[in-house]
Parts: C-alpha cells; structure tokens; sequence
C-alpha cells in the first residue's frame, strides 16, 4: 500500500461519517490537542465498554483546488455503536470521518507516527507544476 493508494481509497469510501465532537461536553475529561490517538487510548483504557477506531477526516476547509487532504485520526465507539469523538470540541469542525481501509495492525504499524496527513489528487496540480525541477535560464538553480 502506498500513499496514492490508500488516497484514492478514502476518496472513494467520501462523504464518510459525521461524528459527535465531545471533546469539551464530558466532565472529568481533558482531550490532549493534536493527540488523538494517545486520546483514544486513554478514554477506552478509563471507559472499558468502548472500542478505538482508527480512520481519516476529511478536511475539506484545508484543500487546495485540486486535491483533498485527510488527516489519520483516532476516535471512540461506544458499546451501543455510536461513533464519537473525544478529541475535538463542541465547537471544531465537523469533519467527515473515513474508517480507515485496512485493519487495526496496519494503522497502528503504518500510520501512527508515520503518516499523519495524505492528499489524494483531483488533476494537475496548480500549487507544484509538474516541471518544477526544470532549469529556467531566468532562475537561480544553483540549489536544484
């Protein structure tokens, strides 16, 4: 699996889910900022009857004009089934949340720690031409 790879995928797998920010709305309970996964942990580690589920959010207010950009994420799903998460507050975005495509082993093994946004192309890119690299006469390349 490769990063085009499992961008198309959650691409496809879009609008994805939209979950219940709480991370503010539970007494006793202080989310880490930018932490999500340790978060996680930590909720189920207190809330035994809960279970991590490792996926993506699309964070659509952060794309460029022809790509979208998904952030891995970690939240909680209760005993009942409901997805939350106790990361973000009331008051975050409510982004769509994509599980992640493959099993728990390879988020863990491939994505905590190593892979924290990917972006999945829609058409060239107007942000990185696709000749950058060339040398202009009109340009400095010494650093190319």
């Amino acid at each position: 699996m490769d990063r085009d790879e499992l961008a198309a995928r959650l691409a496809a797998a879009l609008p994805g889910t939209r979950l219940s920010n709480i991370g503010d709305q539970t007494p006793g309970w202080r989310p880490e900022p930018g932490h999500c996964h340790e978060n996680a942990s930590r909720w189920v580690e207190a809330n035994p009857t809960y279970a991590i589920v490792h996926g993506w959010l699309n964070a659509r207010g952060e794309t460029f004009e022809k790509r979208l950009r998904f952030h891995s994420h970690s939240i909680v799903r209760s005993a009942g089934g409901e997805l939350l998460d106790i990361s973000l507050s009331e008051s975050a975005p409510n982004y769509a949340f994509i599980l992640h495509p493959f099993d728990d082993d390879h988020f863990r093994r491939e994505i905590i720690g190593r892979i924290p946004t990917v972006d999945h192309l829609l058409g060239p890119d107007p942000v990185i031409p696709p000749d950058w690299y060339r040398e202009d006469p009109s340009l400095d390349n010494r650093f190319l």
